[in-house]
């Protein structure tokens, strides 16, 4: 490390411990970012980052990922079952090495920790590095996420990289591209290299940590006195100090808004706040939504739902425009990878993080086999039943025939 980064590294670190990263980020936010780290920066910054980065993750963690095979190319060494209806075409493999890889990457994590730590390092640095570790026989037997501030990807002159260069402490090692899983948020200025929702929100990281110190002043000490008292000019020291200490003694704490009477030539002003400086504590919240919406929640999920109609609407718009995407960089990225080390038809993916509208579904399904578009058992299949047993599926209704009254056959006989 170069002494310059060495001494900016100390003071960075100093002003943290002193809670003033907001002012030096205002000074030279990218050689902080360079100096600190991208875990740190996402640590010290601001609390909303750190919601917004564990909240995206948490839900990619806990989404099921599973893997696909054409079902008439299926190799019939592995279980498998139908996903849907009977005419799908692909099926699930229960038991595949590569499933297994992926429900339990590493010896030390289980998949909910290692795919939210992936999805991690994609929130703050943009890149995810997974260092592949392959068995006597030549296959993945393992996956490791790398830390990304400690790997820089080295573009070549025939393809997008060419090696990593991990620094590992004091030592560097140059890692093969195909040792390497890279996942990365698409960034056109570097396109072998990502950039993620942290650097894009810095700018209001860095408005929100300054109001955040100004509030802290004012929570502290109002950030300016109440009250100004004005004596006579020339009254001395002891005396100013004197009346200081009797004021504050004496209207502070219980004896708040007590009068105060004085008589002489004693001046006290109340002071007002200065509209500016409370137009100040206002951005904080526009500071707040912009981080939130950069990261890709809406600032309404923080309120509380009216109904529970509203609460899924949210949940929904959030499962499609936020963490979908996120999952489909990473999946789309194992299927090209992985699976070609045993076979390029498989498909990766993970399930759905939409919430589905069951009422609506079924209301859906209902009137297609109302109307004889689909049977029972599609239906079923759909909302992923089972078929229905013969005795237990509903008869269909024929049409009722109008029958002629008696009285209205005689007539007609005669």
């Amino acid at each position: 490390m170069k002494i310059i980064d060495r001494v900016y590294r100390g003071l960075a670190n100093r002003m943290i411990q002193k809670g003033l990263i907001g002012p030096i980020a205002m000074v030279n936010a990218d050689r902080v970012w360079s100096v600190l780290g991208a875990a740190d920066a996402a640590e010290y910054f601001s609390s909303w980052v750190w919601y917004c980065i564990n909240k995206n993750s948490g839900l990619v963690g806990r989404t099921p990922l599973r893997v696909y095979a054409p079902v008439s190319k299926t190799s019939k060494s592995f279980s498998i079952k139908t996903i849907g209806a009977q005419d799908e075409i692909a099926e699930e493999l229960d038991d595949h090495p590569i499933k297994e890889l992926l429900d339990q990457p590493n010896n030390d994590q289980g998949s909910h920790e290692f795919w939210a730590l992936t999805n991690s390092w994609l929130e703050i640095d943009g890149n995810a590095y997974l260092r592949i570790v392959f068995d006597k026989f030549g296959f993945p037997a393992a996956l490791y996420v790398l830390p990304a501030d400690h790997v820089e990807p080295e573009p070549g002159e025939d393809r997008l990289v060419k090696r990593y260069r991990f620094r590992r402490k004091s030592a560097i090692e140059y890692v093969d591209p195909e040792e390497v899983l890279h996942i990365k948020v698409t960034n056109p200025s570097t396109p072998h290299k990502g950039k993620g929702p942290l650097h894009a929100a810095m700018a209001a990281i860095q408005r929100y940590m300054t109001i955040q110190d100004f509030e802290y002043a004012l929570f502290k000490n109002q950030a300016r006195p109440d009250t100004h008292i004005k004596l006579p000019a020339g009254t001395p020291k002891p005396e100013r100090d004197a009346i200081r200490n009797e004021v504050m003694a004496k209207f502070t704490g219980k004896n708040i808004g007590k009068p105060l009477v004085t008589t002489g030539d004693v001046d006290l002003t109340t002071l007002q706040w200065n509209p500016r400086d409370a137009q100040v504590l206002t951005l904080a919240k526009a500071a707040r939504e912009e981080i939130i919406l950069i990261f890709g929640l809406a600032p309404t999920m923080l309120e509380i739902s009216a109904s529970r109609a509203e609460d899924e609407s949210k949940r929904r718009a959030y499962g499609r425009d936020t963490i979908q995407p996120r999952l489909s960089r990473i999946d789309s990225a194992l299927t090209r990878k992985l699976a070609p080390y045993w076979d390029d038809r498989l498909t990766i993916e993970f399930d759905s993080p939409v919430p589905e509208d069951t009422d609506l579904e079924i209301e859906r399904l209902s009137k297609l086999v109302e109307r004889k578009i689909i049977t029972v058992d599609e239906a079923r299949h759909e909302l992923g039943f089972e078929s229905m047993a013969d005795d237990d599926k509903p008869q269909a209704t024929q049409p009722v025939i109008p029958q002629p009254a008696p009285e209205q056959e005689a007539e007609d006989e005669d």
